[in-house]
């Protein structure tokens, strides 16, 4: 037995763990039979395959995009036999670190867009290019994305959509920028400063920031009325602020309806 032989069936338990779709079955296999398998499989992932974290969905984006092709390829270098893989073992090491930090990666992470002046809030269709201290945004995994001047706003467009009535695309990343620093924090390191009397663009606003310490520091200058981190923000919570009038009235209004 080679060293691709055992290295071929732990990539498809891997790649079944993650549940992507395999693309090598049996023992014989050609490209016809590679790209056949590939749309056949799964047909509704060209959205990318997700998981569900605090009622959001966060894609796996390409990640299944290499996976499918890098064991294909593996799968084909075993069955032709033309590479001793006692010889060079390191190719089919080398193919699982590209599994891992290219596919991966490429498929999880994103970085803040820069928000086009004529780009409109989906939300209340103001322009959240004109209030960089209150702007944030959320990626999609397709590559496109939306602003909005209200980080409340976003929250309400994430956890809300029965009443918005727009259904939210998949997501890769979502941004708030940091109230005193003004900096886009990744939505999973950013804490909010709620119930204050600071203003945004639309009304009464949730202030982001990057820590727990600089959370408890802007609360007590803005005379805020509770910390919470995004990750525990729900839909339980947003009609608690809701009745306390910490939402401006465009958010109030949609939470309470």
């Amino acid at each position: 037995m080679s060293v691709l032989f055992y290295g071929r069936r732990i990539l498809l338990l891997w790649r079944t763990t993650l549940f992507l779709p395999v693309c090598c079955h049996g023992h014989r296999h050609d490209r016809r039979a590679v790209r056949i398998h590939q749309t056949a499989v799964n047909p509704k992932r060209k959205n990318g395959d997700f998981t569900k974290k605090n009622g959001i969905c966060f894609s796996m984006g390409n990640a299944g995009f290499y996976c499918d092709r890098l064991s294909a390829f593996c799968c084909l270098l075993y069955e032709n036999r033309e590479i001793n893989m006692k010889k060079y073992p390191f190719i089919f090491f080398l193919i699982l670190i590209l599994i891992v930090f290219i596919g991966l990666p490429n498929g999880v992470s994103a970085q803040p867009k820069k928000i086009e002046v004529q780009k409109e809030c989906p939300l209340c269709g103001m322009y959240p290019a004109r209030y960089p201290q209150f702007n944030c945004q959320v990626v999609f995994t397709d590559g496109t994305y939306e602003a909005f001047d209200s980080a409340i706003g976003l929250l309400v467009y994430l956890l809300f959509p029965d009443k918005t009535g727009i259904k939210p695309k998949p997501v890769t990343e979502i941004y708030f920028k940091d109230y005193v620093k003004e900096s886009w924090l990744e939505a999973g390191k950013t804490f909010f400063v709620t119930g204050s009397e600071i203003m945004g663009p639309m009304g009464i606003e949730f202030l982001p920031a990057d820590s727990e310490q600089a959370a408890k520091e802007l609360k007590n200058q803005e005379k805020g009325q509770d910390i919470i981190h995004f990750k525990e923000i729900n839909r339980q919570y947003m009609i608690k602020a809701a009745e306390a009038g910490w939402l401006h009235f465009l958010t109030k209004s949609l939470v309470l309806k």
